[in-house]
């Protein structure tokens, strides 16, 4: 595979070429850095506190009764398809079915929760694919079943 090109080095007068990503040579490449932490001191500042944006003590009370009612273990549509077990730790996230940006008053209500591995909360928000799954969607429609609007598998009966 070739090389990618060498492209001038984003500091201010600098005459050194550059393949890497952030734009910066060697000699700068702390210019860099010091970018993103300002970018992350800016972003961080207007997303405000933990407790702010809305995870508060009753809402960690909830995620820890919501896992031990799931008995620490990610109930995902997929997973439970699958048939894979997937144990959660404390620090996974619990998962709002109806989302509080469009029903608040569900926030801290235990029914309206289910536990979510990191993996699995990351592909339902949109944030990242569950390969796995798809693979094994895959197989399952070749192998003779049907797919309902929930995307879960039922088989097919003759």
């Amino acid at each position: 595979m070739p090389y990618k090109a060498s492209r001038p080095c984003k500091h201010p007068a600098c005459p050194r070429t550059t393949r890497a990503r952030d734009g910066y040579c060697d000699a700068h490449r702390h210019f860099a850095k010091a970018q993103r932490q300002s970018r992350q001191r800016e972003y961080d500042a207007d997303r405000g506190s933990s407790a702010q944006r809305g995870y508060d003590a009753a809402w960690q009370k909830v995620r820890l009764i919501v896992k031990e009612r799931d008995g620490w273990l990610c109930v995902c549509k997929r997973c439970k398809a699958m048939g894979r077990i997937t144990p959660v730790t404390k620090t996974d996230p619990a998962h709002h079915v109806k989302p509080v940006a469009t029903h608040p008053h569900l926030r801290l209500k235990i029914d309206n929760c289910e536990t979510f591995s990191f993996r699995c909360h990351e592909v339902e928000e949109g944030r990242a694919r569950d390969y796995e799954y798809e693979s094994w969607l895959r197989n399952q429609q070749e192998g003779g079943t049907k797919i309902i609007s929930a995307n879960i598998p039922q088989t097919v009966v003759a």
